[in-house]
């Protein structure tokens, strides 16, 4: 296997799109690398040039340590696997698997050992002599990895290669994937625009917006540490709650004003004087929360939330997915709730009024209510919360969980 470095990669077309601009990634050798973003952002702009499918306009491109620019695709030693699979539908399986070592002039006696190896890897030995028609989906996309694999390439590359495949299928195909790569050691990158699929089986992820890096890191840092507005946004399912309002002076806890007036007291999270957080105070912010973190009583709860009504409930058997729109603050611990109103000016937010106003709340279990039932909203134990510039829409930092 090998690793793969990109610095300062650019693709600019003729006619002047650029597709990708400043590219920056280093990725190991052996490692399962997924590039993840949305239609259009350059995902499969990047791995057409790591095949050499594409020039590169500037930068360097890396292979073990090797600048592969000029190299033609042929020995660059890389495998690809498309989305639509490519293979030949007149030849059996094993023909279609064994066409490269063909090509290679690889001796028959080796071709047939191989051949065999790579199909008993992936539980293709009953059908070798099967015709691409005759197989499933999943079957196919497994020959299309054999043909890959029986090559002993340096580097897999695959370009949303589960898209053709209906859910159950998918997630039995990403299992599939992520222990072939263990087992083969392999060094992988895969691109897709699901999410889920990347943070099922990816070792590093790479989100991409307009043919740029937002960031790269594990899985797990992806989820707890977003850098920007949009990766919070990306990451995660259902997608991070993105509150607009300002935060309010006077307490260790955290209080965030909405545009409607409304001031939501986290009692569990409070700002570090002299940290950023501190310094955007009584300026406009976006609040960070994620569904998964909210929970939901009924209107007459005592504890301290967010009143709001119930405008849509999507049950998913084990968890429901909810969508409330607030309506006022409530603390029932307070003896004037209604002193909990104050005046936010957003400065011209990209956001949407009705962004601004209606939380998605991920609920475990059984759902009691209805549509148009009145609720309180609250954090669960164990939340995570976060402040974004609304200029930048980076991170702000110096939130801190209060003791």
């Amino acid at each position: 296997m090998a690793s793969v470095r990109l610095e300062s990669v650019r693709k600019e077309y003729e006619n002047g799109t650029i597709a990708v601009d400043d590219f920056n990634l280093s990725i190991n050798d052996g490692e399962l690398m997924i590039l993840v973003g949305p239609s259009g952002c350059g995902k499969s702009t990047v791995l057409r040039m790591i095949a050499g499918l594409e020039d590169i306009s500037a930068g360097t491109l890396l292979i073990d340590g090797k600048r592969m620019n000029d190299v033609s695709p042929v020995t660059r030693n890389i495998a690809m696997v498309f989305q639509n699979y490519a293979l030949y539908p007149h030849m059996t399986v094993r023909k279609n698997i064994e066409l490269s070592l063909k090509l290679r002039r690889i001796p028959k006696t080796d071709r047939k050992l191989r051949v065999e190896e790579t199909a008993a890897l992936l539980g293709l030995e009953d059908v070798l002599e099967s015709r691409p028609a005759q197989l499933s989906g999943g079957q196919r996309q497994r020959v299309a990895m054999s043909r890959a694999i029986v090559r002993d390439p340096s580097v897999f590359l695959l370009d949303e290669p589960l898209s053709n495949l209906d859910a159950k299928l998918r997630a039995q195909v990403r299992r599939d994937i992520s222990d072939l790569q263990k087992r083969l050691c392999a060094t992988m990158v895969f691109v897709t625009h699901d999410q889920i699929e990347a943070m099922t089986m990816a070792d590093r992820i790479v989100v991409m917006r307009d043919g740029q890096v937002q960031q790269v890191g594990t899985p797990n840092d992806l989820y707890k540490n977003p850098k920007n507005v949009f990766v919070a946004d990306f990451i995660g399912s259902p997608s991070m709650n993105i509150l607009n309002g300002c935060l309010v002076a006077g307490s260790d806890a955290l209080q965030f004003a909405f545009v409607t007036g409304q001031i939501w007291e986290i009692r569990n999270v409070k700002i570090k004087k002299g940290s950023e957080a501190f310094d955007k105070i009584g300026g406009p912010i976006f609040l960070g929360i994620r569904p998964e973190h909210l929970a939901i009583e009924g209107a007459e709860s005592k504890i301290a939330g967010l009143s709001a009504v119930v405008k849509s409930v999507e049950p998913l058997g084990g968890e429901a997915i909810v969508l409330v729109e607030l309506i006022g603050v409530k603390d029932r611990a307070s003896s004037n709730p209604g002193e909990s109103e104050i005046s936010v000016d957003t400065h011209g937010s990209s956001f949407s009024d009705q962004k601004q106003t209606q939380i998605v709340v991920k609920v475990q279990g059984r759902f009691q209510f209805t549509v148009g039932d009145e609720v309180i909203v609250y954090l669960n134990d164990d939340p995570m919360v976060y402040l974004f510039d609304t200029e930048t829409q980076m991170t702000v930092t110096g939130i801190v969980e209060a003791l």
